[in-house]
């Protein structure tokens, strides 16, 4: 059986080992708020992310409908040039057919003035 004495040496010796337990306690209980701030500004941070992210992907889709609606004007544009271009070949060619008869019918003038006979 334990003496008094022997108590109050276990006792002593309790003491003496929870005394820095509860000075090291402290200390990690200071480290955890710490690491809870750190914690709290990552994850402020993280919220800025996303929100420039979503400011990002917005921009983002601003700039597709540009570039759609950018892609539809230049597929017109095309459209019209070639349109245009068709038809200016087929004023060219009507331009040079009329340059042609008129011509032809000048040579005839000019040789039902001279009486010559037609040439062949």
């Amino acid at each position: 059986m334990l003496t008094n004495n022997d108590l109050q040496a276990i006792r002593e010796v309790v003491k003496e080992e929870v005394v820095p337990i509860k000075v090291e306690l402290g200390i990690v209980k200071k480290e955890l708020g710490a690491v809870r701030k750190e914690v709290g500004a990552v994850k402020e941070e993280i919220g800025d992310i996303k929100n420039d992210v979503s400011g990002v992907k917005a921009e983002l889709g601003t700039v597709k409908r540009q570039l759609d609606t950018l892609e539809i004007k230049v597929e017109l544009v095309s459209k019209k040039i070639v349109q245009t271009q068709e038809e200016t070949i087929d004023v060219l060619s009507e331009l040079i057919h009329t340059g042609y008869n008129l011509h032809e019918e000048r040579i005839k003038k000019i040789e039902k003035r001279l009486q010559i006979s037609p040439i062949q």
